[in-house]
């Protein structure tokens, strides 16, 4: 199988804007979240990103799915003020808050499917769901157990198709909640099953999450899984980062109120 070339290119990662019209609670500034999408946007501009992904909980819990679907709409014109696309993962507070369906719709999900894959300059993405219950049915609003969420069997069966068919080498999956090995609440409780499906592929993959709040990085089978800091927290706090992907490796450039670090991955 021919190894199609790279051409080098960037993408904006970010986590857990949780926006809402809420005073702040155990850290977290909701209101503060417009300002900040809207200060990632114009760095991605300045970086010359291609897209950005949201790695879910673009909002806290609304009341009502009417009042989610404004918050969204609101948070959405904050982060895509500069006219970058963007790919929104579903979070718990999502789902917590507005119909899955109506998510997909909102965030332009083909085919009104709840995850997808697409292929951008040779590289293949993959943005998983993680908002299932033990019996693999979707959670509804104000059903979701934060700490009790699985990757239904449909969707692990797709994503080993996904990487058994696919003609890229490299590819990038995105999370919200974690799979990496670790036992904690905000794993996927079947992790296990996805992790077995990624490292049999022989595929040059790389896991990026949301959810743990306070982030995390770890290496599992040879695959790294990178878990970014959480918008919401700290009254001026930030957290972005920006992928450099090329054939050689893929390197990361985190942001935050401390500076800039660099991670060169693979």
């Amino acid at each position: 199988r021919r190894n199609k070339k790279v051409e080098s290119f960037n993408i904006g990662l970010v986590a857990d804007a949780q926006y809402a019209q809420k005073d702040p609670n155990i850290g977290r500034y909701y209101r503060n979240a417009l300002n900040k999408l809207k200060s990632y946007q114009n760095a991605f501009i300045t970086a010359r990103t291609d897209f950005i992904v949201h790695l879910g909980d673009f909002i806290d819990h609304a009341d009502t799915p009417p009042e989610g679907e404004m918050l969204i709409r609101e948070a959405m014109e904050a982060l895509e003020c500069g006219g970058i696309p963007v790919h929104y993962l579903m979070g718990n507070h999502d789902i917590g808050s507005v119909p899955a369906e109506r998510l997909a719709k909102l965030w332009r999900y083909p085919n009104g499917s709840m995850y997808y894959a697409f292929i951008h300059k040779a590289v293949k993405f993959i943005l998983l769901n993680t908002n299932y219950n033990r019996n693999g049915i979707m959670y509804r609003p104000d059903e979701i157990v934060w700490n009790d969420v699985y990757i239904n069997q449909e969707q692990i069966d797709w994503l080993a198709r996904e990487l058994a068919e696919s003609e890229e080498e490299r590819i990038i999956i995105f999370s919200h909640a974690l799979l990496d090995d670790f036992a904690d609440p905000h794993a996927v409780k079947n992790g296990a099953d996805v992790r077995a499906v990624l490292e049999s592929s022989n595929k040059q993959i790389v896991v990026f999450q949301g959810h743990m709040h306070r982030g995390r990085e770890s290496e599992t089978g040879g695959i790294p899984y990178y878990t970014l800091k959480a918008t919401v927290d700290g009254e001026t706090d930030f957290c972005y980062w920006l992928l450099t992907i090329s054939c050689q490796d893929i390197t990361a450039r985190e942001f935050t109120n401390a500076g800039v670090r660099n991670i060169v991955i693979k």
